[in-house]
This record gives structure tokens, C-alpha cells and sequence, in this order.
């Protein structure tokens, strides 16, 4: 597919600003889980492409906005121009470079066809050995919660949390930046006015970047919605949302002044970034604020905000804020799940769960493997946007309370990193102080315990233990890619001892919770006794933990370990971590020397899940991505049910029966039970897919049976294929299957390029090729169900054989009504290679030969001869051994009397012999028969009983 070509017609969420416009796809779950912004993407180009990277990204229909992390602001261009950093602070300098190189060849972009959803447009650049890396949506953030009643109590979170005997150790540093990156904040309110860091080399207001930061007029806060909404861009107060105010407030209101209340962080600064432009509601420049904190040599960034999408440029704007010094502290969402939750589920981020100021868990909070702590910031009391006071709750509020006690870690230990003070906040607390927990949370899934400021502040991290999960594996024993119900699954886990040594000596299962728990069984919970001394900043492997699988599941179970040990003073520790293990991946991948190909569990083959990016697509020698997609098609009684491309989405109409298992031979079972009742047809269809191990030769067998409780007419089973050959996608051809010819060729113009030769044989007579060439760009604006039943009812009128992107439907039909409980076979054979000579010598060995055939063993003959079933009640099958006897082939049904009754000509015969010949009886009523076989001179018969 070229990407310039895409015109769906689709419908949009326009969000609407003073002078800007924003508009937005609307969340549509399950693959896009929160709203993104049409037509822009986050990309990131392969090393090898970064030089050309504009040249490149405009052949692809790609304009470049900005980089995501400009040069000028790079640990590089320091260290060219002999810059000194602006703020001296601990700092992995290597591990910032590893990331920062990255980062400087990813980009925001614009793509040339914004009514296109960006899940297409992502799964075109991703597909294949391409110039693209990575490449994400831009994602609108959710804020993580309102202000509302202004009239609760007031800071009682400040005693539950013991920040007052804190202050008197640690009143905070006013050298340690906090910045808060939200929707804006009211500078000028009367207990955040003297809070506010200041930028003394910025001169307001002069539309000049006087201090040479790359950002104009950040003076008191910044603005990065200026260009979009017309306001200033040193005015980071957002009249029309108050939510950063109360983050402000909550995190580092000015305390001892007399006025309104007292944040958490004491003497820290704060500085405001307002990444919410006018007229929305949602957090657009999030990152953007979290690399400005990362460049601007802050100490930590608050983010009350977050979505469930990851996106991997997000990850490494993350990581290269901690490796440049800042600590980044995120909500844990109010999503009321254990599912993870960005940016406080990227790997570095301290995620903060939320309570109230008694310790009763809020039903709300994001919980499970990547929530770190709690605290309690539900109704709790802040500044608000009036400039007066309100509530404030969820997650957003106590995700600045965390913020604020690592800023008082940080001015107590201005020398530990940004890692090491989150793991002091996350670490040193009051220990599951839970007064109530809802019925929906276990309590596995919950943290440690809660922030308390006071044992955050004496906790010395040369004393204190804390660990954190690094690396996650997960083996199948049976060697597999994936794993099913009586599979065992070996958890190997890497930790990192975050501060003090200590000594290890049991770990055990405390238990797994979660959706998909009863899908998984510790094959022992007993404790291992392991004596290992590990030390400060040590990376190192717990023993491996066994799990059977005793169930499928399509959710995650978390499993929650438990490690007891001492300190280095003997004193007894005990600390647990938990990790996810989610469902093996919905596909399997075939693989031999020259070719490569996913299969997926709901009848795909190709890219498996475009929407979600699951599938390796088909890679064939050097040439990746040369089918985009490929999902089955079947169509009976009027209706049609699928797994392609729709108007608004791909369809999804299969459920899987049973998984695809095995190496080099897979077969699975999938149902149409997840179509709409008005399309459902009730089938069922066994695949079993085999690639060669020594040819490029992909053999699919399907045997479909009715499982519905009426005969099915017209039946028609075939896969779309669209093909993206050679290196040049929009320049294929396909041709073929004129005069019924069960052939079909797809092939891309050029030298030494793929071709690919498609093969379709049924061992049933009543089989016809159903083989369609399709100008693939008339899909782009939505494949309709109406074309779809056409392309399947009537191939014929779809023989495209124009060079441009092209799709093929390839599979069969069958002329006779197939009733309940009856099946039908058929193979395709796709072979791909870069001759028509190697092509037509690989597809002379692969057709059925009559030992390979599948037959209909549903059914066993119950009486004489070798038509079955025998009794009959809706059809009978007569098997034809004899290769290509002599035509035309006659069948005759007489009564005992020798009465012809019925009478049919088979004129045209299957490919091979032996094949099955089905014979409908519904005229007939019951009792004793004959079928009569006549063949030129040979004549035969046998018996038949017709039972209703």
C-alpha cells in the first residue's frame, strides 16, 4: 500500500481552540485506548536513514514538525561547543548519550492524509525492513482528577504523613526544581506567588530567548500551547482548567506564610508547564514538558496525568530525563485497574496509587506490578484557580505528594540520583496501612505501603533496602513460541538492588492475582533458602519459578513474590515484587531459511493484529513486509463474516476454537461466534498451515464444517491477501485464474523481485477456484461487506490487472448445500520466489497428491459400499478413485424398481483423483435406493437408504 494513497472516509472528534484547531480520533477500545491527534505521528528513522532523514520520511508522505529532542539542546552539542550543564547535579552521562542518540533522530511528523486513522499509517511504516524504527500516535493525555467540593477538611493528608516532624529535619531546598507539567497554573495566587522558581536571565514578555535555553519568555513557567492557541508563551496560567493549580498547591504551596495552606515539598521551587492548550481538555504536550525538565537541569517532574498507550519515543524521553538527572513521578491512573498506565508504568517512573487521608484505599486507583506507592491525596485541600481553595482528589493529587517528598529526599541528599531518591520515597514508608480495601482490589496488588515524609527524610540510603524489577522472561518448556494449557512457564526474573547491601536468604510465592490467576498454577510455593550477599546497585537473577498453564486466558495474571532477608545491622527485611505474565502472543511464527510467517489465532496470517502490531508479517530472503495483510473470508446464506479491513476498522469476526500450536506444522480452529448475530453464519473451520522446511512453500489446509442448524448455500471460503512485493509496493501486477485455472500470480515489476504463485485444489467436485485480483487502493476508503459478498458470490468480475498496489482473494467455492454437521476441504498452496521457472518447479510438487488429501471423516460408511453416509438424510458422497475417468460422468439415484429418480452430469472434474462427489437427496423421501456411476462403457452401483 502507498501511504500518499489512503483516503478513507472516516469520522472524527474535532476539538476546537481560540485560533487553533485540534483534531482528534476519538478513543475506540480495545486498539486505541485514548484519543490521539489526527495526522500527527511520533517517529523515530533507523541509524542508517538519520543523515537523509527529511529526503527519506517525504518519499514516505512524511513532513517533518520538529525533532523531539532538538540538537541545540543535546548532552552533544554541549560537549562539541564546550558547554558547561546549567545545573550541576548527579547525572549517568553514558546512559543519557545511549538514549539521547535516539532521540535525535525521532521526530514529530505530519503525514499527508490526516483522515486516515494513524493505526493504518503506523502499521504501513512499521511493516517490513524499512526506514522506520518506531513509530507511535500522538496521544491526548487524561488528567487524573478534578477539583470539586470546596468545602471538605481541610490537609489532614499532612499529619497522616508525618510532613510536619519531616520539615524539622528537611525543610526542603530551594535549589531543588519541581516541575509541573499540567494543564497550567495560577502563578500570581497568593500561596503559590512566592513558590515559583525564577528564571533571572529570562526577561519577561520580550518574545526573546534571553537565556539561550531554546525556550522564549519561560521566565515563571512556560507555555508550550502558544504557537497553537495565541496566547503567550510565558503565561503558563490556564483560565479555562484548574487542575495544575491544585497539583501546584498540593505539591509546593508556600508554607509559613500565613495564607491558605501548606505544600507538601516546604521550601522546594516549583515551576509551572502548561502543556494543555486552550479549548481542550486533555494533556497534549506532556513529554515535551518532561524533556524540557531534562534539559533545564530539574530535579524532579511531576505528571498528575497519563494514558494507556506506550509508545516507545515516550519510553526514551522518560529515560533520558532520569539519565540527565530528573526524577520523573507520574499518577497510577484512575482506570480502576491493575492494566498498566503511562507515563507511571515506564520503567524508572515512581507511580503513585492513591488513599485518603485514613488509609482507605480509593476503588479508582491504578494498582498492580507498576505502582510503586500510596498517598493520600483523595479529598484532600488545595490551591484553586479562583485563586481561593478547593478539594482535590485521585490520583493527580497524590501523585504530587510523592513529587514533593522526593524533592525534600533530593535537598537532603543532593548527591543521590534521581533513581536512588524515588526508591527512598517508594521504600521508606508506613507498611500496608490500609483501613479498608474495595471488594475489586486484591491486595496483592497494592504497594509496599504509603509515603510517610518523615522515615523518607531519616532514612539514610546507605541503610535502607530497596529493590526493583529489571528484566522479565518467560520460556515455555516445550520450547515453544508460545504456550498452552499443560505448557510449563519459567519466570526468570532480574532485579536491581537500588541502595544498602544485604543479604538475601528466602524467596516464595506470596500469590497471583488478577483476571488470568486461575489460568496459572506455582508448581511449588514453598519458600527456596538462597544465602547471596548483593550489593549497592547490583543487577542480579532470582531463581527460576515454574508455572503450569491450566487454563487459556486472554488476560494477565500478576504473580507477587516474596524475598526476606536481613540488613547489613542483622535487622530482619522482607520485601516483595510482583510482574505481570500475560497471555502468549495470539500468533505463531513459521520460519526456515529464507521465509518467515506469522499465523495468527483468529484467522489472520501476515500481520496478525494490524491495529495492535502483533504478527511478523511475511519476510521473504531480504525482502521484509511483502504482505500487509492477510485474513480469512466466508460467505453463505446471504451473509458474510471476515477478518480484514472494514470502514471504520479491521473486523473480527473469529474466535478461536483452539490455538495454533507447533513448529514447522500448526493447526487451529476458529468459529465466526464473534461476528454480529445479522452476519453470523455459524461455521467452523480447522486450518492446519505447514511452511517447507527446505522451499519457500506455504501450504494452508481448511476444513469448514456447518455448525449451524441449516444447510449452508453458495459457500465460498478464501483469504484476502494484500500484497506489498518487492521494494516498490505500489508497482505489482496479479493475473491468473481465467477458464478455471486453479492458478494465480502476483509479481512486482523488476529485476530479481518476489513473485508469488497461489494454488487452489479441493478434493470435493462440487469445488470451484474462487480467484480474484483486486486494485487494492478501492479499500483504502473502507472494504463495505456489500464488496466483499460480490468479490465472493461473483470472483469473475474482479479480474484487476492493472500495475499498482494490488490485493488477491484466493480460496474456493462449493455448489452443493452443505448441512448441518457436514464439512467441506480445500488447499491453497502460495509459493514465492524470484523465477517463474523456480515457481512453476516448487508448484508441480505441492498439489495433493491422493494420500495427502483430507477426506470428510465426520462420517463412516454404515452399510455396503463406499458411499456415505449410509443411511442419508440430506446428502451422500460418493468417492471417485479412478484418476479422470471418462467424461462426462454420469449419477443416477433409482428406486428398488429401477426407476430413475434423479439425475446429474459431472462434466468437469477436481484437479487429481480420488475426490468425493456430493450428491443432494433432500427431493427424495425416505427408503431404499440406488446410486448408478456411468462412465463411458464402465457402469456401477451401489445401495443407498434415505432415513428422516
Amino acid at each position: 500500500m502507498n501511504i500518499r494513497l489512503l483516503t478513507p472516509v472516516l469520522l472524527a472528534l474535532v476539538v476546537t481552540t481560540s485560533s487553533a484547531q485540534f483534531d482528534v480520533w476519538p478513543a475506540e477500545l480495545p486498539h486505541r485506548p485514548d484519543p490521539v491527534i489526527k495526522g500527527v505521528l511520533k517517529i523515530r528513522v533507523a541509524p542508517e536513514y538519520a543523515s537523509r532523514a527529511e529526503a527519506v520520511l517525504a518519499e514516505l508522505g512524511l513532513s517533518i514538525e520538529r525533532r523531539v529532542l532538538p540538537f541545540e539542546q543535546s548532552l552533544a552539542f554541549q560537549q562539541r561547543n564546550g558547554i558547561r550543564p546549567n545545573r550541576d547535579r548527579p547525572m549517568s552521562l553514558n546512559e543519557a548519550l545511549v538514549i539521547e542518540e535516539r532521540l535525535l533522530r525521532s521526530y514529530v511528523v505530519r503525514y499527508d492524509r490526516p483522515e486516515v486513522p494513524p493505526e493504518q499509517i503506523i502499521a504501513r511504516l512499521l511493516m517490513g525492513c524499512g526506514p522506520i524504527e518506531c513509530a507511535a500516535p500522538w496521544c491526548v493525555m487524561e488528567l487524573c482528577g478534578e477539583p470539586n467540593d470546596p468545602e471538605r477538611q481541610r490537609q489532614d493528608l499532612l499529619r497522616t504523613i508525618e510532613v510536619y516532624a519531616a520539615w524539622d529535619i528537611e525543610p526542603g531546598s530551594d535549589t531543588v526544581i519541581i516541575g509541573i507539567s499540567d494543564s497550567g497554573v495560577r502563578t500570581e495566587h497568593e500561596d503559590l506567588v512566592e513558590a515559583i522558581f525564577t528564571r533571572t536571565a529570562e526577561i519577561p514578555g520580550n518574545s526573546i530567548d534571553d537565556d539561550d535555553n531554546g525556550f522564549i519568555d519561560d521566565h515563571r513557567g512556560y507555555n508550550f500551547s502558544w504557537k497553537e492557541d495565541a496566547s503567550s508563551p510565558g503565561d503558563a496560567f490556564n483560565p479555562n482548567n484548574g487542575h495544575g493549580t491544585s497539583v501546584a498547591g498540593t505539591c509546593g504551596a508556600t508554607a509559613n506564610n500565613g495564607k491558605g495552606i501548606a505544600g507538601v515539598g516546604g521550601r522546594c521551587k516549583l515551576f509551572p508547564l502548561r502543556t494543555m492548550p486552550n479549548g481542550t481538555t486533555g494533556i497534549v504536550f506532556g513529554y515535551e514538558s518532561i524533556m524540557y525538565c531534562a534539559v533545564n537541569g530539574f530535579d524532579v517532574v511531576n505528571c498528575s496525568w497519563g494514558s494507556q498507550s506506550p509508545s516507545c519515543i515516550d519510553q526514551d524521553v522518560v529515560s533520558y530525563a532520569i539519565a540527565r538527572g530528573t526524577a520523573v513521578v507520574a499518577a497510577a491512573g484512575n482506570h480502576y485497574s491493575a492494566s498498566p498506565f503511562y507515563p507511571a508504568s515506564y520503567k524508572g517512573v515512581l507511580g503513585v496509587g492513591v488513599v485518603d487521608a485514613a488509609d482507605n484505599v480509593i476503588a479508582m486507583t491504578g494498582r498492580g506490578p507498576t505502582v510503586d506507592v500510596m498517598a493520600p491525596g483523595h479529598s484532600s485541600w488545595s490551591t484553586s484557580n479562583d485563586g481561593a481553595y478547593a478539594s482535590f482528589c485521585c490520583t493527580s493529587g497524590s501523585a504530587p505528594i510523592a513529587s514533593a517528598l522526593v524533592g525534600l529526599v533530593r535537598s537532603r541528599y543532593p548527591r543521590i540520583g534521581p533513581l536512588e531518591a524515588c526508591a527512598m520515597v517508594r521504600d521508606a514508608v508506613d507498611e500496608a496501612p490500609w483501613k479498608d480495601i474495595p471488594a475489586e482490589i486484591s491486595p496483592l496488588q497494592l504497594p509496599r505501603g504509603r509515603v510517610n515524609a518523615l522515615r523518607a527524610v531519616t532514612a539514610h540510603p546507605d541503610t535502607l533496602v530497596s529493590i526493583e524489577v529489571d528484566t522479565i522472561e518467560l520460556i515455555a518448556k516445550s520450547g515453544q513460541q508460545r504456550w498452552t494449557v499443560g505448557d510449563t512457564l519459567s519466570a526468570r526474573i532480574g532485579l536491581i538492588n537500588r541502595l544498602a547491601p544485604w543479604t538475601m536468604k528466602l524467596i516464595g510465592v506470596e500469590g497471583i492475582s488478577g483476571a488470568g490467576r486461575d489460568a496459572l498454577r506455582a508448581t511449588s510455593t514453598a519458600g527456596t533458602i538462597v544465602q547471596r550477599e548483593i550489593g549497592l546497585g547490583e543487577r542480579f537473577f532470582m531463581p527460576v519459578q515454574d508455572f503450569v498453564v491450566v487454563a487459556e486466558t486472554d488476560t494477565a495474571a500478576y504473580v507477587h513474590m516474596r524475598l526476606l532477608g536481613t540488613d547489613r545491622s542483622g535487622v530482619t527485611i522482607s520485601r516483595r515484587y510482583s510482574y505481570a505474565v500475560t497471555p502468549s502472543p495470539a500468533f505463531t511464527t513459521l520460519a526456515n531459511n529464507d521465509m518467515r510467517v506469522s499465523i495468527g489465532d483468529r484467522g489472520r496470517i501476515g500481520n496478525t493484529d494490524i491495529e495492535r502490531g502483533q504478527g511478523e508479517g511475511l519476510r521473504f530472503q531480504d525482502f521484509c513486509g511483502q504482505l500487509y495483510e492477510g485474513g480469512l473470508m466466508i460467505h453463505a446464506n446471504g451473509r458474510t463474516v471476515d477478518a480484514v479491513r472494514s470502514i471504520r476498522r479491521n473486523n473480527d469476526h473469529f474466535r478461536p476454537v483452539r490455538r495454533f500450536s507447533g513448529h514447522q506444522n500448526v493447526s487451529g480452529i476458529v468459529s465466526d461466534a464473534d461476528a454480529p448475530d445479522s452476519l453470523r453464519i455459524g461455521v467452523e473451520i480447522e486450518l492446519g498451515v505447514e511452511l517447507d522446511s527446505a522451499s519457500n512453500v506455504l501450504r494452508i489446509d481448511g476444513t469448514i464444517t456447518n455448525r449451524s442448524d441449516t444447510a449452508l448455500h453458495d459457500l465460498a471460503v478464501a483469504w484476502f491477501y494484500d500484497w506489498d512485493l518487492g521494494r516498490q509496493p505500489a508497482k505489482n501486477r496479479t493475473y491468473g485464474g481465467d477458464n478455471g485455472s486453479p492458478f494465480q500470480y502476483v509479481v512486482a515489476l523488476g529485476q530479481q523481485q518476489p513473485m508469488v504463485a497461489m494454488y487452489c485444489e479441493s478434493p470435493y467436485s462440487d469445488s470451484r477456484p474462487l480467484l480474484a485480483g483486486i486494485d487494492n487502493t478501492t479499500t483504502y476508503g473502507g472494504f463495505t461487506t456489500e464488496m466483499k459478498t460480490q468479490i465472493l458470490r461473483d470472483p469473475d468480475r474482479f479480474r484487476y490487472t492493472d500495475v499498482n498496489d494490488v490485493a488477491t482473494v484466493t480460496g474456493m467455492r462449493f455448489a452443493t448445500p452443505i448441512p448441518p454437521g457436514h464439512r467441506r476441504s480445500f488447499r491453497l498452496v502460495i509459493v514465492i520466489d524470484t523465477s517463474m521457472s523456480s515457481i512453476e518447479a516448487l508448484l508441480g510438487q505441492n498439489t495433493w497428491a491422493s494420500g495427502q488429501r483430507p477426506t470428510d471423516t465426520l462420517f463412516a460408511a454404515a452399510g455396503p459400499g463406499p458411499v456415505f453416509p449410509n443411511p442419508a438424510s440430506s446428502v451422500v458422497y460418493v468417492p471417485i478413485y479412478a484418476d479422470y475417468p471418462q467424461l462426462p460422468l454420469v449419477f443416477e439415484i433409482c428406486d428398488v424398481t429401477g426407476r430413475r429418480l434423479l439425475a446429474e452430469e459431472l462434466g468437469r472434474l477436481p484437479f487429481r483423483a480420488p475426490f468425493l462427489h456430493p450428491i443432494s437427496i433432500d427431493v427424495l423421501g425416505s427408503g431404499a435406493y440406488y446410486i448408478r456411476m456411468i462412465s463411458g462403457d464402465l457402469t456401477r452401483s451401489w445401495p443407498l437408504v434415505i432415513a428422516r
